[in-house]
């Protein structure tokens, strides 16, 4: 997303990295979910 004119091999790092960051924001929603339903369960 930034505005650096590299060749394709910044373009994998960068997709690589918007995949990886995907990956941890959904592990963290799916945390607080059962975070939220233990919470729930426990009260």
């Amino acid at each position: 997303m930034s505005g650096r004119g590299k060749g394709g091999k910044g373009l994998g790092k960068v997709a690589q990295n918007d995949i990886v960051r995907c990956f941890v924001i959904i592990f963290r929603v799916s945390l607080n979910q059962l975070f939220a339903a233990s919470l729930v369960v426990v009260v």
